[in-house]
C-alpha cells in the first residue's frame, strides 16, 4: 500500500494497487474443472421419478425404454426407480406388480420413497396410517380391491385390518427390499427430504424431484 502527501494531521491513502492487483489476478484465474461423472463403460442408466400409481405412464415408459435398449447393441441398460411408486394414482397395486415382473427381465433397482415407508409402517402404526391415507394411501388401498363404500364406512382400526387383509405378503416383502441408495460408477442415486412419519430427518426415505415436469415420470438416460 502506497501512502503519499503526509502531513502532521493526516495521511492520504491514494493507492492500494498491489492489493487490488492480487484480487484481480484471483478473479482472472481459470476455475478448476471437476472431472465429468462417468458410468462404467458399456452401461446406460434410466432414472425414473415418482410414478405414484400411474400404471399407464409407467407401462409407456417401460415400452419406450425396452425399445431403445434393444436398439443399443453392446450396451447394458439399467433402470432405477427413484421411489414413490405408490399413492395418489389409481393403480399402485399394479405398479408394484409391474415393477416386480420387469425386474425379472431387466436390471432394475428401486429406491425406498417416503410413500413406500408410510405404506410399510401403516401395517403397524395407526398414526402413520393416518398420514398415509391423507397423502394418497386411500387410492393405494382401493387399488387392492377395497371399495369406496367399505372405506367410507370403516373406522381407522378397520382400515388397518383391510390393509393387512388385502395387500399380499409378496408385495410387502418386495417393497421392504427397496434400497436406501444406489451407486453406479460416479453416480449416487438417493432421495432427499424429511420423513412424513417422524419429525426428524429420515435416513431411509429421501425426496428426489421427479425427472419430468410436475408429477409425470420421465426417463433420464446416461451413457458410459
Amino acid at each position: 500500500m502506497a501512502v503519499i502527501g503526509t502531513s502532521a494531521a493526516s495521511a492520504y491513502i491514494i493507492s492500494q494497487q498491489p492489493m487490488f492487483e492480487r484480487v484481480r489476478s484471483l478473479l482472472r484465474a481459470p476455475e478448476a474443472q471437476a472431472p465429468a461423472a462417468r458410468l462404467p463403460p458399456g452401461q446406460r442408466v434410466y432414472a425414473i421419478g415418482d410414478i405414484h400409481g400411474r400404471l399407464d405412464l409407467f407401462a409407456a415408459l417401460a415400452d419406450a425404454i425396452e425399445a431403445e435398449a434393444a436398439a443399443a447393441r453392446g450396451v447394458e441398460s439399467t433402470v432405477i426407480l427413484l421411489g414413490d411408486l405408490v399413492d395418489r394414482g389409481p393403480d399402485s397395486a399394479s405398479v408394484i406388480a409391474g415393477a416386480r415382473v420387469w425386474q425379472q427381465h431387466r436390471p432394475l433397482r428401486i429406491l425406498l420413497g417416503n410413500h413406500e415407508e408410510m405404506f410399510l409402517k401403516s401395517f403397524e402404526s395407526i398414526d402413520v396410517l393416518r398420514h398415509f391415507l391423507r397423502h394418497g394411501g386411500r387410492e393405494t388401498l382401493m387399488s387392492y380391491g377395497v371399495s369406496r363404500e367399505d372405506y367410507a364406512a370403516a373406522s381407522i382400526e378397520e382400515v388397518q385390518r383391510l390393509l393387512r387383509a388385502r395387500v399380499p405378503e409378496e408385495d410387502v416383502e418386495f417393497v421392504s427390499g427397496f434400497e436406501d441408495m444406489i451407486a453406479i460408477g460416479d453416480y449416487l442415486f438417493v432421495r432427499l427430504g424429511r420423513s412424513w412419519c417422524t419429525a426428524t430427518p429420515s435416513r431411509r426415505h429421501r425426496w428426489w424431484p421427479p425427472t419430468g415436469s410436475g408429477s409425470t415420470p420421465a426417463p433420464m438416460p446416461a451413457d458410459g
